[in-house]
């Protein structure tokens, strides 16, 4: 018999890997980060990256985001923790002449640009100092670290509950929720003293830019919103007027489904459509009905001929 309390889940290391590793064997491997808003990512990357640089994703699951960027033309590798994850991301860079490889923690590489893409909230409480070190250490002295997190999630609304063990936990193993001054506080602990933040257009997340120098956005990241209340009222805006449009068109329709009921009420008046004998008077009024509705749906003016 079960307790009926729930508990929370304590993840490890292990059990982390073995989350991550079983995933990918089932449909949930398509919520992937890096699958969703691939060539978004690719963009922001690009907004960063100079031309061929030596770019690492860290975190890089199953090679959706590295395979975009090496047809990118940059040149690419990965650290994955996961080992059926980097099974699965092996397969798809073999081709690639630009692909550099799997790294670990003992590799002494650096890259111009370290990706960490939705990485951050992932971090277990007793190892984040560490990762976050480890982070630092494959970037290069002028290089950058770039990413996003989720913005301001409610951990326990996107939390699930195991019927057989109890367990409550986060269905995607996050352990952190971020905002953007915790967020540049977490990279400036690791070492990066030039740190940016900001919303991205693209999802419900903010975006980071990071390194040991100092390095101005590009422009297409200085405007944006900086808080989940302004994101959110942006979209309530669009929403909004999106909504306006729909209620116009639907009252265009209903006004041009009367008319056209009428039409069909004033022809079936002059004759019953159904017993007519007379061919050639049968197409004239088909055609009639036809330019009629022409006019109705599309708007487009009637013939100069009348029938």
């Amino acid at each position: 018999m079960h307790n009926n309390t729930p508990r929370p889940f304590i993840w490890t290391p292990d059990n982390v890997t073995a989350f991550w590793s079983m995933l990918t064997e089932t449909p949930l491997a398509r919520l992937s980060f890096s699958r969703m808003v691939h060539d978004d990512l690719v963009r922001f990357v690009s907004a960063f990256a100079p031309s061929g640089a030596r770019i690492l994703d860290f975190g890089g699951g199953d090679g959706d985001l590295a395979e975009g960027l090496l047809q990118a033309g940059f040149q690419v590798g990965i650290y994955e923790p996961a080992e059926g994850r980097k099974d699965r991301a092996l397969k798809k860079m073999t081709e690639h002449a630009n692909w550099l490889g799997f790294f670990d923690p003992s590799s002494r590489e650096q890259f111009d640009i370290v990706c960490a893409f939705e990485v951050l909230e992932h971090f277990l409480e007793g190892t984040f100092r560490e990762d976050m070190a480890l982070l630092a250490t494959f970037l290069a002295p002028d290089g950058k670290i770039i990413g996003t997190v989720p913005l301001e999630e409610d951990l326990e609304l996107a939390s699930c509950l195991c019927p057989e063990c109890g367990s409550f936990f986060h269905r995607m193993q996050h352990q952190r929720s971020f905002n953007r001054e915790s967020l540049t506080a977490s990279l400036c602990k690791a070492g990066l003293v030039h740190c940016h933040a900001f919303t991205v257009n693209f999802a419900a997340c903010l975006g980071f830019a990071a390194g040991f120098s100092d390095f101005s956005l590009p422009d297409i990241y200085i405007a944006a919103p900086q808080t989940l209340h302004e994101a959110l009222v942006a979209a309530r805006q669009s929403e909004a007027a999106l909504q306006r449009q729909v209620t116009a068109y639907e009252k265009e329709r209903e006004k041009y489904e009367a008319e056209h009921e009428k039409l069909m009420c004033d022809l079936g008046g002059e004759h019953n459509v159904g017993t007519l004998q007379n061919h050639g008077f049968a197409v004239r009024v088909l055609g009639k009905i036809l330019r009629r509705w022409e006019r109705i749906c599309h708007r487009i003016p009637l013939f100069s001929r009348r029938v």
